[in-house]
Parts: C-alpha cells; structure tokens; sequence
C-alpha cells in the first residue's frame, strides 16, 4: 500500500495529542512562566522519537472515515490528559501540606500568586510547592511520567476501548494515597501546635494579666521555623520516594 503525506502526518497527529496533552498539565511543563511554545517544542520533540516505533499500530486506523478518526483524537486528548492529571493531583498535595504547615506555626500571611501554579497561595505554601517540585525533578521524575506515556501504549493502544473504570480506580488511589502522604508529613506540626497552644492556653490561665497573643506569636512563628528546619530533609526525602511508590502501584 502506498504511503501519502498526508497519512505520515494523520498519524503523526495521533501521537502528538497524546502526548501534547498530558505535556500540558504536567506539573513544571505547565507552569505560568514556561511559553507555550517550548512546551509545543517539547511534545513534538517527544512524538518524534515515538513515532517510528508505534507506525505499525498508527498506520490501519488512518485509512477510516473522518468521523472515526475525529473520535481518536479525542480519544487521545483525553487519554493524555488524564496522565497529566494524575501527576498534577500529586504536586496540588503538596499545596495542601504548605498551607496545614504555615497555619500550624502561625504564619498565615495573605495570598499572593503561586510561582507554581496560576493561584493565588500563601509564601509558605509556593515555597513547600516549589522544593517539592524541585525534589520531584532531581530524582527524575519526568522519566517516569514518559514512560508510563509510552506503556499506556500497551494498555490502551490507539482505536482500543478506554476503561473508564480503571481510570477512576485510578484517579481514587492517587487522591487517597497523596492525601495521606501530605497528612502524615504534616502531623508532626499539627502535634506541635496542639502542643504549644496548650501550653500558652495553660499560661494565660495562670497569669491572666499577660497579653498572650502578642507574646506568643513571635515564639510559636520561630519555633515553628526551627522545627521546620529540622525536618525540612526528610519531608523532601518523603515527598520524592512517596511519587515513585504511588505511582509504581498504578
């Protein structure tokens, strides 16, 4: 069978959506800041390199109608999308555990805008957003993400049935699992405030006189710092060996 342009670029098509889309809500590749263009780059760059190896599976499914092949690129826009989504659930927790962390030791400055994300988020909460991020990209985390894109292949290839049920299971393990990662690594703070609040509820009991708020403030705010500083290490150790089990077990 002769093979037109115009096939080589159907099928090419087919490729990119997939993985332009899941590009597109990857955390990092979908911040504010990075043009839209380079991530245009970076998914063209990658369905290149896939191409030849999935022509075999591509090439049948061009020769249909245009209806069907309008429905494979939703399909696939949606299937690439969902994958973005995942990972994007993941690094949204980690909003989650800034925001537990700086109530916890009194610092709750007003939101501004996340360097992250294109929310509004306190300071604190970007910054445990951003060490996150930067935890997650130095043990490659992107490495993951393409190769799941390339397996998904195997799973769900292109003109196959999307199990919807599968994705939902899915999307609930992840919500589950990343809800309790950022609760577990928040709770030595949420005991640390239990703990200090008793005792400064315990001291204006004792001495009412003493204006407690304005002096505890100060010390619930440094020592929360501290505290901070001295976990700071292993709440980024968890944060990067947490992704990789919760989204081996997927």
């Amino acid at each position: 069978m002769k093979i037109v342009p115009e096939v080589i670029i159907m099928s090419f098509f087919l490729i990119f959506c997939r993985i332009g889309s899941c590009i597109m809500l990857l955390p990092g590749f979908s911040a504010p800041y990075i043009p839209t263009q380079v991530r245009l780059i970076i998914s063209m760059a990658l369905s290149v390199i896939l191409f030849p190896f999935f022509w075999d599976t591509i090439y049948p499914h061009t020769f249909i109608d245009r209806a069907y092949y309008l429905k494979l690129i939703i399909m696939e826009l949606s299937l690439g999308g969902v994958y973005g989504f995942f990972m994007r659930v993941y690094t949204l927790g980690l909003q989650f555990l800034g925001n537990i962390i700086s109530s916890s030791i009194g610092l709750n400055p007003p939101p501004g805008m996340s360097v992250v994300e294109a929310t509004a988020e306190t300071s604190f909460s970007s910054f445990i957003g951003v060490v996150g991020l930067l935890a997650l990209w130095t043990t490659d985390f992107h490495h993951h993400i393409f190769y799941a894109l390339v397996q998904s292949y195997k799973i769900t290839p292109i003109g196959g049935q999307i199990d919807l049920n599968n994705i939902l299971v899915s999307l609930t393990n992840i919500l589950q699992e990343t809800f309790t990662v950022m609760l577990r690594l928040s709770n030595p703070f949420l005991f640390f405030c239990i703990v200090f609040n008793f005792a400064i509820g315990l001291l204006n009991k004792l001495v009412p006189q003493i204006p407690v708020y304005f002096i505890s403030t100060p010390y619930m705010v440094g020592l929360g710092y501290l505290f901070l500083c001295s976990l700071i290490e292993i709440i980024i150790h968890q944060i990067s060996y947490s992704f990789q089990t919760i989204f081996n077990n997927i």
